[in-house]
């Protein structure tokens, strides 16, 4: 038996929580998600509607220990709620998104992504160590430790040993400022499984069905391994799978992000508003290259605020390779905004790409503690520099357009220094029929990691959608959305199929090699931000 499958077959009978978890249920105008008060959204707090629930539960912070005055945190939830629910749906929508704002934004009526799924509990939770669940804290000093990793990367002992000290900083600075003492050793992806199986509990439902998207998919995965039975019908929507290796994930995002510059381009051939339409094939590719040998760029638009500029007033190669790779990986990909940025850039002003200061302003305990959250449930601190300088060597000698950026590397960097245990790299294997859905350049998460997700999940289906953007749910005119409403709602899973829009593979089948870049329309049909517009509507700014 797998280590993973025996720690949790011991985990079942040793677990200690609260043999009757409860939720408190609050004034929701009194408990407004501070994520609202931070973007300067302004939302009601009186006559809200009567579907609009909030609640707060208390859990042991340490699911190995009694909980106790010692040992507890409190997480904060929202739902939508039904007069008549057909059963609940929890939501994970990755990293260290604010969920509750996304159940607030249901019962306002600013989302119209659940439409379908609305005769359903959707119960949101803010993941614990985030937004309004026991967030983590840190000082300006903290902050500073983070910014220090996001510089180019380490190519000798020393800068890597640099890069060591300011992780170390950062995580202890963290362990400073958050309360309770201890909490930052206790945020993996193990112990929101236990979260939710509480608030499972605490709700009353037999089983539970599951939408997670982009890291979310890892903690829906690792609650499906903990409790089977629990399992109603899962939805994993941009996989981030279990037991990959961080220079697999790397070498992998690299390919994906070359890949989707090049769906740039053949959006640019596409599209007469693109400032290099008529230029031909691999215009944008040039002009890429371009900029990055001209590099260092001023920064024309960057202001001095009380003398010190509030922005860098040049951007390195770095710089210009870090946001577009930012810009790449994005949710809501913005083909015509990354193609301004470029050609204004060519023109000799990099502000579009936003000189980043000595701190960057969207640097901030939300963002940087994302990182943390993902520390406990990989082995980063083991690396060593030869298999860092190898790792980055390979993946720089596979990077055609210069890219030079994987998200793999910089969390691989932020948790050299983590100081506690943490799992083997594992796979989670399970026999529950999943839907598991990708899209072909995705430059998040790579489709490249769907393939171990669907391996390790033997009974699924998976769904690849012929498109840009990272993640699909939201694309609400997708056939692939559909799919996953129609297996939310019913459980039905649907049948092998193929088409210019989606390919559906079954269990047995083999996945098709990935389609080249310009073979694909552009487009909103495939997933293609225009104009700038996004395609749903949201509160969120």
């Amino acid at each position: 038996m797998q280590f993973c499958q025996i720690v949790l077959s011991i985990l079942s009978w040793v677990l200690v929580a609260a043999a009757f978890p409860s939720i408190d249920w609050v004034d929701c105008g009194q408990n407004v998600p501070i994520f609202f008060t931070l973007a300067n959204v302004t939302v009601p707090t009186t006559n809200l509607p009567s579907n609009l629930s909030c609640g707060e539960i208390v859990v042991p912070m340490d699911y190995w220990r009694p909980i106790s005055a010692n040992n507890n945190i409190t997480l904060s939830l929202a739902m939508y709620r039904p007069a008549n629910p057909k059963g609940v749906i929890f939501y994970n929508g990755g990293g260290s998104d604010p969920n509750t704002v996304v159940a607030w934004e249901v019962a306002l009526g600013a989302r119209d992504t659940f439409d379908g799924l609305l005769d359903y509990d959707l119960m949101m939770m803010d993941t614990r160590g985030t937004w309004d669940s026991n967030p983590l804290n840190a000082s300006d000093t903290g902050i500073a430790a983070v910014a220090n990793i996001l510089q180019p990367f380490p190519r000798n002992q020393s800068a890597f040993d640099a890069v060591r000290a300011s992780s170390a900083a950062f995580i202890k600075d963290v362990e400073y400022w958050t309360t309770p003492p201890g909490i930052v050793q206790y945020i993996s992806a193990r112990e929101v499984a236990h979260d939710y199986e509480q608030i499972r509990i605490a709700l009353g439902y037999e089983k539970v069905n599951f939408l997670g998207l982009s890291y979310g998919t890892y903690r829906a995965t690792q609650y499906a391994a903990s409790y089977p039975q629990r399992v109603g019908h899962f939805v994993l929507d941009a996989i981030a799978p279990h037991g990959t290796l961080p220079q697999y994930e790397a070498h992998t995002q690299i390919a994906a992000l070359n890949r989707v510059l090049y769906r740039a381009d053949a959006f640019c051939l596409n599209d007469s508003s693109c400032p290099f339409f008529g230029q031909g094939k691999g215009s944008v590719i040039t002009a890429y290259k371009k900029i990055l040998a001209s590099a260092p760029l001023p920064a024309l638009n960057c202001v001095a605020d009380g003398g010190s500029p509030t922005c860098a007033t040049t951007l390195t190669a770095f710089d210009i390779q870090l946001a577009v790779a930012n810009d790449l990986e994005s949710q809501g990909i913005d083909f015509p905004t990354l193609l301004e940025s470029l050609n204004s850039s060519l023109q000799g002003d990099g502000s579009s790409f936003g000189g980043s200061a000595a701190v960057p302003s969207n640097l901030n305990i939300f963002t940087a503690g994302a990182v943390l959250l993902e520390c406990g449930d990989n082995n980063y601190q083991y690396t060593t520099f030869a298999e860092w300088e190898k790792s980055l060597n390979k993946g720089l000698a596979h990077d055609p357009n210069q890219i030079a950026q994987s998200g793999t590397w910089q969390l691989q960097l932020s948790c050299l220094a983590w100081p506690y245990r943490t799992p083997p790299t594992e796979p989670l294997i399970t026999d529950v029929p999943m839907l598991l859905v990708t899209s072909d350049f995705d430059g998040g998460l790579p489709t490249e990691w769907a393939e171990p997700a669907w391996s390790q999940a033997r009974n699924s289906v998976l769904v690849v959608r012929h498109g840009d953007d990272h993640t699909t749910f939201s694309l609400s005119d997708q056939p692939s959305t559909a799919m996953m409403k129609e297996f939310l709602s019913t459980g039905t899973l649907p049948k092998a199929m193929s088409n210019s829009l989606v390919t559906v593979y079954t269990p047995g089948m083999e996945r098709a090699p990935f389609p080249d870049p310009y073979s694909i329309p552009t487009g909103e049909m495939a997933g293609d931000v225009n104009c700038g517009n996004l395609t749903e509507a949201a509160i969120l700014p």
